[in-house]
């Protein structure tokens, strides 16, 4: 069955964040970008390596929208996305960075366009691995959908698979992208975004 709804996770899915998020923090910061690079590395999100670095968050709200079309995409991003749309079928974002930086990187990437709805966590939509965000992008397609059993969920960490399992929608690991072991609860593994047209 091909796939009646393609949602997508965003850094380590979509694009290579962490050259982005290091080099704009050391700017915006006077810090080292190794020093920024190690803090993502060992797992802190974006928002709290740029707190740690005294780097406000309009500031690298700011940094988005003016550099956020420098940010790194996977190979195969724009043409797979183009033809995934073409054949009609809809595309969703749900990602744990806030929608202060997620929105205005989207749109200076030119992935915005792509999207028929996005989820953020805020109030009533916790954070991945809950599967609110999943189900809430639902609920704005469900006018294009013709089956929820043919929803695919890409990620690269095993909090996307858990969130998968939760909205009880299948999940393909992009094992191009930061989780370097596949989560236990895989139907799919993509070794590059463009494989995105198997599902």
């Amino acid at each position: 069955m091909v796939a009646t709804a393609v949602i997508l996770d965003l850094d380590g899915t979509v694009w290579d964040s962490r050259p982005w998020y290091a080099n704009t923090i050391a700017r915006l910061s006077g810090v080292s970008v190794l020093q920024v690079e190690r803090k993502l590395e060992e797992g802190a999100s974006i928002v709290i390596a740029a707190r740690d670095c005294h780097v406000s968050n309009s500031r690298l709200a700011l940094a988005a929208k003016q550099n956020g079309g420098a940010i790194e995409l996977y190979e195969h991003v724009v043409p797979t996305l183009d033809f995934i749309r073409e054949r009609g079928t809809p595309i969703g974002f749900v990602t744990n960075l806030p929608g202060w930086l997620a929105r205005p990187m989207l749109i200076s990437t030119g992935l915005s366009k792509y999207a028929a709805a996005i989820a953020t966590p805020r109030r009533g939509i916790p954070a991945k691995p809950k599967p609110h965000g999943i189900r809430r992008v639902l609920a704005e397609i469900a006018s294009e959908l013709e089956s929820e059993s043919g929803v695919w969920f890409v990620g690269d960490e095993t909090v996307d698979s858990k969130a998968a399992e939760a909205a009880s929608v299948k999940f393909a690991w992009a094992s191009f992208g930061y989780g370097l072991v596949e989560p236990n609860r895989t139907d799919k593994v993509l070794k590059s975004f463009k494989d995105l047209l198997d599902l």
